[in-house]
């Protein structure tokens, strides 16, 4: 809290953000405080405030924000305060010349108090965090990256402790690793990923599966003559099951031949190892 003289006569409280003790001034001006705050133009007018304050930020702010109440005594630190521009509706209220006096001073405090020592709130970082999002998708980056540029760029260890004064800085500083292509290198840490390679079209096998539909083929091929042999056998007893056997013998080998083929023309893009070996054993039985 700071002290200014006003006409060399009157104290007035300051913050260090640029919020007026209004408590401790209306009575010099025989007003209360009270009085302001529930008229309806100074009702409209922090309604309209807040809202202003939350659309050019892109950040939330209540209305509770602009007014707030400490209790004690004025002289250390107690009353009522109320944000800078609020200050400045105030003033008039009570004063012209105070008026034109207190938007000085609010300008002046401001302009010598660059960076607060106040941490901001996840709500109050809210515009932040979805410009972030927007960066992460737009150039590929993962979260802790993108916070990293945020660091970077405004001098902090964390997010928490940008301050408040600097949110929307920060926020037009993402948006612009966004959109502009042209960034890399010393503003991010390298150009933006290239897209992943394309899947083939059609199906496609794994290495494991494919060694699998090859182990298949030589089950099958093996069971082909063992049907085969079975038909002889169970026609020569006259069994009525014979011409099923070698109707699926038959059949089998004509889709085993394409597998077969398939097989022997692939197997040789497999990548290197035990399932590629296995492959190629299995290939060289084929006849």
């Amino acid at each position: 809290m700071q002290n200014h003289i006003f006409n060399n006569t009157v104290s007035v409280s300051f913050r260090e953000d640029g919020y007026l003790n209004a408590t401790s001034i209306a009575p010099h001006f025989g007003k209360l405080t009270k009085d302001y705050l529930k008229t309806q133009q100074t009702q409209e007018y922090i309604v309209a405030l807040a809202e202003y304050l939350s659309n050019r930020t892109k950040i939330l702010v209540d209305k509770n924000q602009l007014v707030t109440v400490k209790n004690g005594s004025s002289k250390n630190g107690g009353g009522t305060w109320l944000h800078p521009k609020l200050a400045i509706h105030f003033a008039r209220w009570l004063d012209a010349k105070f008026a034109v006096w207190c938007d000085m001073k609010i300008e002046e405090i401001l302009g010598t108090n660059q960076t607060p020592s106040e941490t901001t709130t996840v709500t109050q970082r809210e515009g932040l965090r979805q410009a972030v999002h927007f960066l992460v998708g737009k150039r590929r980056l993962n979260f802790n990256d993108a916070y990293k540029l945020v660091h970077q760029r405004f001098g902090i260890k964390h997010i928490e402790d940008l301050p408040a004064n600097r949110l929307p800085e920060a926020v037009a500083y993402v948006h612009t690793l966004a959109l502009d292509t042209s960034l890399h290198g010393e503003v991010l840490d390298a150009p933006p990923s290239p897209p992943p390679p394309a899947k083939p079209q059609g199906v496609y096998l794994t290495d494991s599966q494919f060694h699998a539909l090859a182990v298949l083929t030589h089950y099958m091929a093996d069971s082909c003559d063992y049907l085969n042999r079975l038909a002889h056998a169970l026609e020569a007893i006259g069994s009525s099951q014979s011409g099923r056997a070698h109707s699926l013998a038959h059949e089998s080998a004509v889709w085993l031949d394409t597998c077969r083929q398939a097989i022997t023309a692939q197997h040789k893009h497999m990548q290197p190892g035990w399932n590629r070996q296995q492959v190629a054993q299995i290939v060289a039985t084929y006849r």
